[in-house]
C-alpha cells in the first residue's frame, strides 16, 4: 500500500468518544503516536508487532499501552486476536455483517475506527471506478460529429490574408445597385440582364473600390469565394 501523507481526524468524534474520555492526557498522547504507526503500516490501521515493540516505537511503557487496551481504545492481542465484525448502516438500515479482521493468532493490534474507515473508503473507490468505466462509453458508439460551428467550404480554405482588419461594409450601395428599366426581355440598352451571380460580384467589386494593396486583394478573394458559392447554389436549383 502506498504511503499516505495524512489521515482524517474528526475533533468532534475525539471529544465525544467515551473510551477516550476515560484516558489521561498522557494516554491520549500515546494513542496519537500509535495511530501514526498504524497509518504508516502496510495493513492500514493494523500493527503485527508485540506490544513491547509498539511501546518502544512510541517511547512509552508497556503498562501505558495495556491501560489503553483495558479502556477499549487499543484492540488486539499478543496471542490470539478475536475477529472484528462490522455491520454497515445506511438510511437507518443495518446491512449484512462484514468480517474486517478474522480471528487469528497474534501479535496483532489495531484501531477499529481506522480499519473500518479503510473498508468504507475501499468500497467507495470501487463504486467510483465502476462509474468511471461507464463514462468511457460503448465501444460501438458513433464517431464524433462535425462541430456545428465548422466553416462551410470554400470559406474554411481561404488564406489568412482574407481577414481584413479594416471596417468593411459589404452592403454599401453603388451605382450598380440602382434599379434599371427593363422591358421584360432584357435591359433597356438591348444587352441581356446580368445573372444574379454577376450582379452580386459587381456589388462586391464596387465595395472593394475603397481599398488598396493587400486589403483590396483580400476583399477580392472573399468576393470570389462568395460568388462561387452563389453559383453552386443556383446550379443546384436552390
Amino acid at each position: 500500500m502506498a504511503t499516505r501523507p495524512a489521515f482524517q481526524f474528526y475533533p468532534g468524534d475525539w471529544m465525544r468518544n467515551a473510551a477516550l474520555r476515560r484516558c489521561t492526557h498522557a494516554e491520549r498522547g500515546i494513542w496519537i503516536d500509535v495511530m501514526c504507526l498504524m497509518h504508516d503500516s502496510e495493513e492500514y490501521g493494523v500493527l503485527r508487532w508485540p506490544l513491547k515493540d509498539i511501546a518502544q516505537a512510541c517511547g512509552c511503557r508497556v503498562p501505558d499501552l495495556r491501560s489503553l487496551v483495558t479502556k477499549g481504545v487499543l484492540k488486539g492481542s499478543d496471542t490470539r486476536c478475536p475477529a472484528l465484525v462490522f455491520e454497515p448502516r445506511h438510511a437507518g438500515r443495518t446491512g449484512a455483517a462484514v468480517t474486517l479482521i478474522a480471528e487469528q493468532d497474534g501479535p496483532l493490534w489495531y484501531s477499529s475506527r481506522m480499519v473500518r474507515d479503510q473498508y468504507v473508503a475501499d468500497r467507495r473507490a470501487g463504486v467510483a471506478r465502476s462509474h468511471i468505466g461507464d463514462d468511457k462509453g460503448s465501444p460501438n458508439g458513433t464517431p464524433d460529429q462535425q462541430p456545428k460551428g465548422a466553416p462551410i467550404p470554400p470559406f474554411g480554405d481561404l488564406p489568412s490574408s482574407a481577414v481584413c482588419s479594416s471596417t468593411y461594409h459589404p452592403h454599401t450601395k453603388t451605382d450598380t445597385d440602382q434599379p434599371r428599366a427593363d422591358d421584360g426581355e432584357g435591359r433597356d440598352d438591348g444587352e441581356p440582364a446580368p445573372n444574379p451571380v454577376a450582379r452580386f460580384r459587381q456589388r462586391w467589386d464596387g465595395a472593394a473600390g475603397g481599398y488598396a494593396g493587400d486589403d483590396r486583394s483580400a476583399v477580392g478573394e472573399v468576393a470570389s469565394a462568395i460568388a462561387q458559392r452563389e453559383a453552386d447554389r443556383l446550379a443546384r436549383g436552390e
